[in-house]
């Protein structure tokens, strides 16, 4: 029987969502958090992109989650976001990263789950081929699918698809990045800096 890592039995099961902006150095950023933890953290759009030197700002809130009460409340979606908020704010400044929220992969198939571990599993500062990913997870033939699902990747830095590159040419080849290549780009030059 398979383990489902997804599940948190910390969070409440009601189907309560709520989603939240964070303020981050980089621009505000959106995260859904539901009953089985963070299933999407979004990037700004590239207008609201702030891409400065500074990124050790803390990461914030804006607004707020719902008030005990409210139908919308609870308690464990409120962790949820406390440890979302925590492991932005860790990784711009370049501290070691505590454990990540508990994350939801339940809209995912197989070979998404699959490429989105693979690229878990590439260290910051690093950076793997679409064709590495591929032969990692046993499909060294599917270079473009992997590109589709990390296209497709709802749960941007936790999953780092910006560490995953063209290949060819021993320099980075930058390509394929929803958000932008200048936003790849500086979230890769970021992590060299901070962490190398």
């Amino acid at each position: 029987m398979k383990k489902n890592h997804n599940l948190n039995p910390n969070l409440n099961s009601k189907d309560s969502e709520i989603v939240l902006e964070l303020k981050t150095p980089i621009g505000p950023m959106t995260a859904r958090i539901g009953a089985r933890g963070l299933s999407a953290l979004r990037f700004p759009a590239p207008g609201e992109q702030v891409l400065t030197d500074r990124a050790d700002a803390p990461v914030t809130l804006v607004g707020q989650a719902p008030p005990e009460g409210h139908p919308d409340f609870s308690p464990g979606l409120l962790r949820v976001a406390d440890a979302v908020s925590a492991w932005l704010s860790a990784f711009f400044a370049g501290r070691p990263l505590p454990e990540p929220p508990a994350l939801d992969f339940s809209g995912a198939s197989e070979f998404e789950r699959r490429v989105w571990q693979a690229t878990r599993e590439i260290p910051a500062g690093e950076t793997r081929s679409y064709g590495q990913i591929a032969a990692r997870i046993g499909r060294p033939g599917a270079t473009r699918a992997v590109g589709g699902a990390l296209g497709r990747n709802p749960l941007v830095l936790l999953v780092p698809c910006h560490r995953v590159i063209a290949s060819g040419g021993g320099s980075r080849r930058l390509c394929g990045f929803t958000a932008g290549l200048a936003l790849k780009e500086y979230l890769l030059d970021l992590e060299t800096r901070v962490r190398c």
